[in-house]
């Protein structure tokens, strides 16, 4: 008899799933959780220089900030 590998024993109990699917599921099951949390009076898209420095000056300014980066690191690219 042989023994199964590793690979093949995990390959029955995982399945093959996109990181878009694992993030999706993250943020439904937690989204009312974030909604009643998230308080922001601007929200910046892109954490690039650009972002990165709106949000800090209007921070400085007493906004309530909010950026949202689609990868997960700062500083564009």
């Amino acid at each position: 008899m042989q023994e199964a590998t590793v690979a093949e024993q995990s390959s029955k109990i995982f399945t093959d799933v996109r990181e878009v699917e694992i993030t999706q599921a993250i943020a439904n099951e937690f989204h009312e959780v974030l909604i009643d949390r998230a308080e922001s009076d601007v929200i910046i898209i892109g954490a690039g220089p650009a972002g990165l420095t709106a949000s800090r000056e209007l921070s400085n300014l007493g906004f309530k900030v909010l950026v949202i980066e689609q990868n997960n690191y700062l500083g564009g690219g």
